[in-house]
């Protein structure tokens, strides 16, 4: 099949080039497929809430946010959309790693968060509004001014160049495909969507098929295969340090916590409960300490290169906090790690939990059965234990409800999600992503409807009627006349009919 027709539109060099999806720019090339690239936001891409590098762009959307109360901020719409939805993942991803703003926030709520940020630096918040407002009328001027594209690729969807470029997409005719890569490094999501996949991808909805009893062994080559990409990883987040953490603990079981980037837009996107990360895992290391059990907090070490947060903050908070908060007791129960290999934590630990750390996924493939609180995607699949909040989790434990474990049809249910996932969803960075793409790329023949025709009319029954002899058209109007009379005048019909029988009833009609 050819795709020499199909035309792809990037909306930015910075996430797509070849080092990060080589299988598809391989598609690109062996199809020869064309691309139209644009660099002109390649200088947006990078600044994460800060455009102020970016005034003389955006001034002219500022003036008319200058005076707008919190009120108006709120629900104030532009080109059809409501733009704090569209700002408000890059403006908590710029505020979460701010102490003044992290202390106050736990949960969702919308619109305190809001007002804490307009209080805090409100240029900040009018300039991420202006940014928005900008994107929604350059993407639809940069559409009108290219060809009709099939698709526009958009790495994540969740940044305000990006999540506007979605809301624009709505009402054209390219479709926008949702990339990101998938914790094993060697694979990527590729997805027809138009919102953001962090911690929403397709793969929740997985159907796995029961495999038939003919097919089994070609069932174990599949999910032999599946294992063998989780061997692979290579996750591009975090790199293996090799050091192998000590845990001590003079008694009592132990859990695992896994830390993720204070603002990681997979907990921003999807949270129910637990927005802020770090008040989540205050909450679980003092109620798990003081239920008895040991806490080994692993913080996540790309913080340190993140934009925006560029320091080791949830961990730093952490440490704060123990100091001045916990007992020398509850102290001897804990131990915070950055840089330990998640793998020798692993091996030491009874439980493991977290959010919607792509972490705990890799626990289950050491035979854990994590503690999901995130409404992560791959939660409720039968390899996770979840829950809405810690108190939940310290019930069942209480009453030996839950284990950390798995059980052998739990893993089975894990191989069955992964070899889902590899063949049907996930793209992979190598040569062999290039069939999948070409499955998830071609294009299938539109069966046109048919159109019912209306018969035309019969000549011989047009000829028939044309024909109409005058003696018939007279014999069929003295019968209409007949049912008329016969109708209001039955004694009168039958009295002056020719046929005698017909007489003779009218002498006996009343």
């Amino acid at each position: 099949m050819s795709y020499s027709n199909l035309k792809i539109f990037m909306p930015d060099t910075v996430h797509f080039h070849e080092r990060n999806f080589k299988s598809l720019f391989d598609f690109i090339e062996r199809h020869k497929v064309n691309v139209t690239k644009n660099t002109e936001v390649n200088s947006w891409a990078g600044l994460y809430g800060d455009y102020s590098s970016k005034l003389d762009e955006i001034q002219p959307y500022l003036k008319k946010l200058k005076n707008f109360s919190l009120d108006e901020l709120f629900v104030f719409r532009y080109a059809s959309q409501t733009i704090w939805k569209v700002a408000r993942a890059e403006l908590l991803s710029y505020f979460l790693p701010k102490v003044e703003f992290n202390v106050y926030i736990k949960h969702r709520d919308d619109k305190a968060h809001l007002d804490l940020m307009l209080n805090l630096d409100r240029n900040v918040v009018l300039h991420c509004y202006a940014a928005s407002m900008y994107f929604m009328d350059y993407w639809k001027a940069k559409l009108a001014s290219i060809p009709v594209q099939k698709y526009a690729l958009i790495f994540s969807g969740s940044q305000i160049y990006n999540k506007s470029l979605l809301e624009v997409l709505k009402h054209s005719q390219t479709t926008p495909i949702v990339m990101e890569h998938f914790f094993t490094g060697n694979e990527y999501y590729f997805e027809d969507r138009y919102t953001p996949i962090a911690n929403a991808s397709d793969l929740k909805y997985l159907v796995h098929h029961k495999v038939k009893e003919d097919a089994e062994n070609d069932y174990d080559r599949r999910r032999l295969k599946a294992i063998n990409k989780i061997l692979l990883s290579n996750n591009r987040n975090v790199k293996k340090t090799g050091e192998f953490l000590h845990l001590d603990f003079p008694e009592g079981k132990t859990v695992a916590l896994i830390g993720q980037v204070v603002n990681d837009y997979s907990v921003i996107e999807t949270a129910t409960g637990y927005l802020n990360s770090v008040e989540f895992y205050k909450e679980f290391i003092v109620k798990a300490i003081d239920s008895g059990l040991n806490v080994v907090f692993k913080a996540h070490p790309w913080e340190r290169h993140k934009n925006n947060v560029r320091t080791s903050f949830t961990k730093d908070m952490i440490e704060y906090w123990v100091d001045d908060q916990l007992t020398e007791k509850q102290k001897a129960k804990l131990v915070i790690t950055e840089t330990a290999d998640i793998d020798s934590i692993f091996k030491q630990v009874d439980f493991v939990a977290g959010l919607c750390s792509q972490g705990l996924l890799e626990s289950v493939f050491d035979g854990f059965k994590p503690l999901q609180f995130g409404n992560a995607f791959y939660g409720g699949r039968g390899f996770t234990s979840d829950y809405v909040c810690v108190d939940d989790f310290l019930s069942d434990l209480k009453n030996e409800l839950i284990s950390g474990y798995l059980t052998l049809d739990d893993y089975k249910e894990y191989e069955n999600f992964l070899v889902s996932a590899f063949e049907r969803e996930l793209v992979s960075v190598h040569k062999s992503g290039i069939l999948v793409l070409e499955s998830k790329l071609k294009e299938y023949p539109l069966i046109p409807l048919v159109e019912k025709k209306s018969e035309a009319p019969s000549k011989e029954a047009h000829s028939v009627v044309e024909e109409l002899s005058i003696s018939k058209v007279e014999q069929a109007s003295s019968t209409v006349r007949k049912l008329r009379k016969l109708k209001k005048d039955p004694k009168a019909f039958f009295k002056d009919s020719k046929y005698s029988v017909f007489r003779a009833i009218s002498k006996i009609t009343v």
